[in-house]
């Protein structure tokens, strides 16, 4: 779909485009300098992983089929911080000289075999402008020879329903790893224990809500920005009632924090505080979508038909803001002020209260949506738009599968089904 900034996975266009998969939608970088919590898991894993090995230390792996390389899983509910400590790990001083190559790699959407390995290759630095498997398992094999490393599978999840198919193709992805020197050690995260065994982890970090004092932390940075929390001692007493409520979840105070900072009065976070949508991690974050201005909700949803994984750029985002009409002029905007400008407001806003999240690789930026996120604009727009994916379609014997979009007229009356036709004609 090149028409509405589209790539294919595995295409390995520049992200310059609306999508991509020319790398992970998570890194390694941490977003900020600020962690809070979870010394006690890092700790744990930053023993594990700098341990000393059973084999000679600078003795190269054998390339025996029983030989494999130790795996740490990760695992916990979505937004509790499985990916940030990940990347605490890879930037922990023992860590780094522990490891003579760290990679990173988020599976990005519909992903097969080829596609994880040319991404490991990407995360070490090396070509990937081939399509041949064979190719791209001998190349990662000379780049991890003699070489002790670290490689961080982030965000994994279990796509194939068949157990052993997804054990085998994993077997097949990692197998040139064990020709790294002894001491080297994978670390995976996921939702799903399951996910954990198929990978043969063989330890296990369970990550719960944080204490009270580091959500607290992290919530009054969202709801006050820099500004002195104890300027406001009423709004401070509630904020601390509300991050209790939050059950230690990283990125509900994020989100909260968020909403609540566009909104300091008093009465308005008194009818948080007392609202009943704190059981469950998705009401929260349906409330903080609910309490986003009217115009930029639909901003919002339209991202639903963006794949899970996937990383977009802003500016091509707006255009479909735009064509779509979801950019409205307000009476006190400036005659002269473009409509662009309009959308990187709303854009900006959605940064801000964490419903995008920003990341940056060299001089480009790029922006991503967490999972969770992404499964609150599935179901804000599940009525007006639809993502099918996998899909096969033949026409003069052009074929064109991976992601086709649908929009529906109740969210784009715009929109027919015959530029449909024209976007999904337009992917070759």
């Amino acid at each position: 779909m090149q028409a509405a900034g589209l790539t294919k996975p595995g295409s390995g266009e520049p992200s310059s485009t609306l999508l991509t998969s020319d790398g992970p939608v998570t890194g390694s970088i941490l977003e900020d300098g600020e962690v809070f919590g979870r010394d006690k898991e890092r700790e744990q894993l930053v023993s594990w992983l700098i341990g000393s090995t059973p084999e000679a230390e600078g003795e190269d792996r054998s390339a025996a089929a029983d030989d494999t390389i130790p795996v740490a899983a990760i695992l916990g509910l979505g937004g509790i911080g499985k990916t940030t400590l990940a990347r605490v790990l890879c930037h922990d001083h023992e860590v780094k000289e522990a490891f003579d190559l760290i990679m990173w790699v988020c599976p990005a959407g519909n992903y097969s075999k080829l596609d994880l390995a040319k991404q490991i290759l990407q995360s070490a630095e090396l070509p990937d402008d081939t399509n041949s498997f064979d190719r791209l398992q001998r190349r990662l094999k000379e780049a991890v020879s003699s070489r002790r490393f670290l490689l961080i599978l982030d965000n994994v999840w279990n796509k194939d329903e068949n157990e052993n198919s997804y054990r085998d193709m994993w077997a097949d992805v990692l197998a040139p790893l064990r020709f790294g020197r002894a001491g080297s050690k994978i670390v995976v995260t996921t939702r799903k224990r399951i996910v954990a065994d198929l990978l043969n982890a063989s330890k296990f970090v369970w990550l719960n809500g944080l204490e009270f004092a580091d959500v607290w932390l992290l919530f009054k940075k969202f709801a006050f920005d820099n500004n002195d929390v104890d300027r406001h001692p009423e709004l401070k007493e509630i904020g601390e009632q509300i991050a209790v409520k939050l059950k230690g979840l990283p990125l509900a105070a994020k989100v909260v924090g968020g909403m609540l900072k566009r909104k300091p009065s008093l009465t308005e976070w008194k009818r948080i505080l007392k609202m009943e949508i704190y059981d469950n991690v998705s009401s929260t974050l349906e409330l903080c979508y609910q309490n986003l201005q009217e115009h930029i909700q639909p901003c919002f949803a339209i991202c639903s038909i963006f794949p899970k994984n996937w990383r977009f750029n802003r500016d091509k985002l707006i255009k479909i803001w735009m064509a779509l009409g979801f950019i409205q002029f307000r009476p006190d905007d400036t005659k002269n002020q473009l409509e662009e400008d309009v959308g990187k407001e709303y854009f900006n806003q959605l940064v801000a209260q964490s419903f995008f999240h920003e990341r940056k690789e060299g001089r480009r930026t790029y922006y991503y949506i967490h999972d969770l996120m992404h499964d609150l604009a599935d179901n804000v727009s599940r009525i007006d738009c639809a993502r099918v994916e996998s899909v096969e379609f033949e026409k003069k014997d052009i074929r064109i599968p991976e992601i086709c979009f649908v929009f529906f007229p109740t969210l784009a009356g715009a929109l027919h089904l015959r530029m449909f036709k024209y976007c999904l004609a337009s992917v070759y």
